[in-house]
């Protein structure tokens, strides 16, 4: 297919015909079965007529394009599946997908008061609370993969042995999303990759202080947007110069009204640099300092 593509661009650059076309699935016999069809029409990937695809294959031979993609797109369910893993940036100018995604958001701040679960775990011990969130994440996570019971679905074994792939593992992050009223990430079998795991995590949300849930939820936005292949090294490294000052048990920069710096971070200073620092504070010229000791010396 690349070299395909390939070709195409170079016979348009010596000014003759070509045109590559990247095929989304036929129906009526085309080259995916039944059962690859249902799966990817889950995927949002819809089966086209015969009729259609020949429509659009004369619509691309006078586009003057040298290779484009037709396909039936439903992009609410491509993007919840491709975006499982992290968020898909490149996407989100899409008009059904911008549209998708403010509608999640708005729901979503809604979801933690409408959920009671936070109230129903403050009357517990904290063994119920584990206890009571574990058997419910245990519950969703057999009911996605079609379990009768709760037993495939062990306290410590990976969501991904158990057979989760791309789909179900945004229906079950959905589920537990409505049922514990939490916002959680898309990519919340991959941060969270047992049901041991996951619960902790929700139990430590819902019984946190709207302060600590706040920062945590914040910290894992700000881990799953890194995680992006767009995001360059610069940025990272501009947002851990960001942080770091914020994680350092050394003080900050500070001045007085004079605008003096009244306390250093001592981090990454040469000795030589920390007493002249502490001379400054002093009043002591560090070059008469300098000649007193030699002359002591």
């Amino acid at each position: 297919n690349a070299f395909l593509d390939g070709l195409a661009e170079y016979r348009r650059g010596r000014g003759l015909p070509a045109v590559s076309i990247a095929w989304g699935p036929w129906a009526d016999g085309g080259m995916v079965d039944a059962q690859a069809e249902q799966q990817l029409e889950r995927r949002g990937l819809n089966s086209m007529s015969p009729e259609l695809a020949i429509a659009a294959m004369e619509q691309a031979i006078e586009s003057g394009d040298a290779s484009l993609t037709v396909a039936d797109v439903d992009w609410v369910k491509f993007y919840s599946a491709f975006a499982s893993a992290r968020p898909r940036p490149l996407l989100h100018d899409i008009p059904q997908v911008a549209e998708f995604l403010a509608e999640t958001a708005a729901a979503e701040n809604n979801t933690r008061q409408e959920s009671g679960l936070a109230e129903r775990l403050a009357g517990l011990s904290e063994t119920e609370r584990n206890r009571s969130v574990l058997e419910l994440v245990r519950s969703h996570a057999a009911g996605v993969l079609g379990h009768a019971n709760l037993e495939a679905v062990g306290s410590e074994r990976g969501f991904l042995d158990i057979g989760f792939d791309s789909l179900t593992a945004v229906e079950f992050r959905n589920r537990v999303s409505k049922s514990t009223g939490l916002s959680l990430p898309p990519t919340l079998l991959f941060d969270y990759p047992n049901a041991a795991s996951l619960a902790r995590h929700i139990v430590g949300q819902l019984t946190s202080s709207d302060a600590s849930s706040m920062l945590f939820s914040t910290l894992e936005m700000l881990e799953s947007m890194l995680l992006d292949e767009s995001v360059t090294d610069q940025m990272r490294l501009a947002v851990r110069q960001k942080i770091d000052p914020l994680l350092s048990p050394t003080p900050a920069i500070t001045s007085d009204s004079s605008g003096e710096k009244t306390a250093e971070h001592f981090d990454g200073l040469s000795p030589d640099e920390i007493f002249k620092m502490i001379d400054g504070s002093l009043g002591i010229d560090s070059s008469d300092a300098a000649d007193a000791e030699s002359g002591e010396a």
